[in-house]
């Protein structure tokens, strides 16, 4: 598949929003269809229909960024006979392509469920369930003493050096290096064909996975060496923890009916399914974008209050109530489209020169009546 250098940037800024390692096993995330050769403008929108490819093709998009896949399975034919089929089918014909950006948009910073918790008006925000643990590294390098400070500023500011609430963490220590350059090099210092030695600093520097690739590249950039000498160490001791869901608590505790109205309220819906007594006090509580019945034990396990989903079934609902954990089941579209405005809030600014715009068609149609 073909993609352009427009293109690439794109993905490159969503795989740093969403990275794709975040994404539960098996899910189908990433560019499903080809783009046309060049984008100024994507479409974000919660699922792809028709309806969705239409809107892309009549305000200009190239590329539809959405959040549910369009393929979920494998496909052995395109023939037109269901909705899949014919989505792909109309988007491939007007040159519109889809990236997919699905359970790594709930698991990432910034994402579905991150967005779903801050509107619910919680604190102390943790996810539910760990299902990714960042790898960490440690990068090390050696620099004239003089061009320590712009090196640091250069990995640091690429995403290296934080350490919890503090940033631009490093360690520095004096040396010597030594290098004898050949006939073919163009030495900083030093004489070509002789042994020298240089007085150097050893700078390290704590880097997330994510990061690694540019922070080697922007260390690289500042640095004044034609080859540059650095280390990189993979740390035995796990860097944060991902996944599914969120935990927080309220600052202070209310009645569960009360709560149930500011989740309505707070989330733009007129009705929500509930269990629970509405006097239960609620001060802990636990949220899932999307269905999240899978994660009643977890909450159950974090001693939330109460649960607040898109979606659970009926012996999901069941084993809640038995439990004592008070649930909103908020609905499937009004948990999850929240992200979409921070989501191009954010892709805007790693990419001003393209135009993100919001889907208009409300593709989540259900309601309860």
């Amino acid at each position: 598949m073909h993609v352009t250098a427009a293109v690439s940037k794109i993905i490159e800024a969503m795989e740093q929003l969403a990275p794709p390692a975040m994404a539960l096993e098996g899910d189908t995330i990433g560019l499903q269809t080809p783009c046309a050769s060049s984008i100024d403008k994507v479409l974000l929108s919660l699922d792809v229909d028709l309806r969705v490819v239409d809107e892309a093709k009549r305000r200009g998009a190239g590329l539809i960024i959405a959040h549910h896949p369009v393929i979920y399975r494998k496909l052995e034919r395109i023939t037109g006979a269901d909705l899949t089929e014919r989505v792909l089918m109309a988007s491939i014909r007007d040159e519109i392509g889809i990236y997919i950006a699905h359970t790594n948009l709930d698991c990432a910073p910034g994402g579905v469920n991150d967005v779903l918790a801050q509107r619910l008006e919680l604190q102390n925000i943790r996810p539910l369930e760990i299902s990714y643990t960042e790898k960490k590294f440690k990068v090390v390098v050696f620099v004239p003493e003089a061009h320590v400070d712009k090196v640091r500023a250069a990995m640091c500011e690429a995403g290296a050096g934080i350490i919890g609430e503090y940033r631009f963490c490093s360690f520095q220590s004096p040396g010597t290096g030594t290098f004898i350059p050949s006939e073919q090099a163009s030495p900083f210092s030093g004489a070509v064909g002789a042994l020298n030695r240089e007085p150097e600093v050893r700078l390290e520097v704590l880097v997330p996975h994510d990061a690694l690739h540019n922070v080697i590249d922007a260390m690289k950039g500042a640095h004044p060496y034609e080859e540059v000498a650095h280390d990189v160490y993979e740390l035995a001791s796990a860097g944060r923890g991902f996944g599914m869901g969120r935990i927080g608590e309220l600052p202070e505790a209310v009645a569960f009916k009360d709560y149930v109205e500011l989740v309505k309220r707070r989330l733009g819906i007129k009705r929500a399914k509930v269990v629970g007594r509405g006097q239960a006090k609620i001060m802990r509580v636990a949220a899932c974008g999307g269905g999240g019945g899978t994660l009643i034990p977890a909450a159950l396990a974090e001693r939330a209050d109460a649960f607040v989903t898109g979606g659970v079934n009926y012996h999901q609902m069941l084993s809640a109530d038995a439990m004592g954990l008070c649930l909103v089941e908020a609905g499937h579209g009004a948990t999850e489209r929240i992200v979409l405005p921070v989501l191009a809030e954010n892709l805007q600014r790693k990419v001003p020169g393209v135009e993100v715009l919001l889907s208009r068609v409300k593709t989540d149609r259900s309601d309860w009546v």
